[in-house]
């Protein structure tokens, strides 16, 4: 009895051991990582990471200029228990039907963080391979629930990576993977998960434009039929630029609170495909076109939708929406910020009097 457990007792602690030693932190010396996969950066089409609760991916568009991310909150009916009964694959069935239709998409452009995460597959590289595991080994490593699935596509359609999300190594920030074809276990650098987990922190593109305002020389402001051009060439006795009327040198006050409040000006939310289709009905009340010397730099767009009424009898409410050629889209915007710099248009076009 006693040799027995003796045997049992070693059998554990090899196997902590084993475990331990694959979860060991990763090394300074990157020679010794192993590299799973190299797609250039160029030639990624999709990084999707995707969980019983929500898919997120981070996807190119078609003008193969910019990636966009879209996170789908999964219903409830989206996990069901698959059997050969046949009551269970109609329930199934209309379960994934219910799913489709409950279930919710937000679309957003990436911004620069997007590049930092597809450099972790240009190329993807493991601390250290852990190799093929037995199924009764698998929760050591976190793998024994397929609950969380990184996938990485190519434009061409030829090249598709998938790896199942398992625990996070001992006293590290890593994690271990496994490859869903050759079921062969990997540690790896969190970093790329963690951004996709928390994509609407990390990626969300929330400027409005990337101009720098020391570079516009000049700005023309379009209203309700009405053209107002102004300088950003003087600059004070502390050197900072000031907004001016043309041909002339003294700072407009008026002018400078007006610009600020586009300065400040950020994204909100991207819109719905139905939002997108009623704007086009809705006129711009106001237009920006910024300049440096004769070069365009940028124009600002912007428009105001009614909300639908709460109730009978109510005031009425709009959302503000803005399209930069920056982000090529029209976006929503701060109401509080805009209705003050409508109401203020008035009094920017008449020189600020």
């Amino acid at each position: 009895m006693r040799h027995e457990i003796a045997i049992y007792l070693g059998l554990l602690i090899c196997s902590l051991a084993g475990s331990y030693w694959a979860s060991l932190p990763e090394s300074e010396e990157k020679d010794s990582y192993q590299t799973l996969f190299n797609l250039a950066i160029d030639s990624i089409f999709e990084v999707s990471l995707e969980s019983d609760k929500q898919r997120v991916s981070l996807v190119k568009k078609s003008d193969n200029k910019r990636f966009w991310v879209e996170i789908e909150q999964k219903a409830k009916g989206d996990k069901v228990n698959e059997q050969d009964d046949e009551n269970k694959t109609v329930e199934k069935e209309e379960n994934e039907k219910q799913s489709e239709s409950d279930a919710k998409i937000e679309k957003f452009i990436a911004n620069d963080n997007s590049d930092k995460l597809l450099k972790h597959f240009s190329p993807f590289q493991a601390i250290r391979s852990v190799g093929i595991v037995g199924t009764e080994r698998l929760a050591e490593f976190g793998l024994d629930k397929d609950i969380e699935t990184l996938r990485i596509r190519s434009t061409n359609g030829k090249e598709d990576f998938s790896y199942i999300i398992g625990g996070k190594s001992y006293g590290t920030q890593n994690s271990f993977i496994m490859d869903t074809k050759s079921k062969n276990v990997f540690l790896i650098a969190r970093n790329p998960i963690d951004t996709l987990e928390k994509a609407k922190r990390t990626l969300f593109q929330k400027e409005l434009f990337n101009s720098n305002f020391d570079d516009i020389t000049s700005a023309s402001i379009v209203s309700s039929a009405k053209t107002k051009v102004i300088n950003h060439g003087f600059r004070d006795e502390k050197g900072e630029l000031q907004w001016t009327d043309v041909g002339e040198s003294k700072a407009n006050v008026t002018y400078k609170n007006w610009m600020d409040k586009i300065k400040r000006l950020n994204v909100l939310s991207y819109p719905s495909e139905e939002e997108i289709t009623r704007l086009q009905d809705v006129e711009d009340f106001l237009q920006l076109d910024f300049k440096d010397g004769s070069k365009s730099i940028e124009t600002l767009k912007f428009k105001k939708s009614l909300m639908p009424a709460l109730k009978d009898g109510a005031p009425k409410v709009y959302d503000y929406w803005a399209y930069s050629q920056f982000l090529s889209t029209w976006v929503k915007i701060s109401r509080n910020r805009m209705e003050s710099i409508e109401k203020d248009i008035a009094s920017v076009i008449d020189g600020g009097k």
